[in-house]
């Protein structure tokens, strides 16, 4: 079995008061989390699932 592929995620905060920030990138940025840890709770569930499986055959 292949090692576990590791990502590196990089978030910056910046403070509503800030004029430079925009509510567009933050939301993305919020978005593409999101999308990240729904995933990685899939792949858990998945291997789970399989771990069961396995152990019933």
């Amino acid at each position: 079995m292949a090692a576990p592929f590791q990502q590196k995620l990089t978030v910056e905060v910046a403070q509503k008061n800030c004029p430079a920030t925009t509510s567009k990138p933050a939301d993305q940025a919020i978005r593409a989390l999101a999308r990240i840890i729904g995933r990685q709770i899939a792949r858990e569930q998945f291997r789970k699932q399989q771990s069961i499986e396995a152990d019933d055959q």
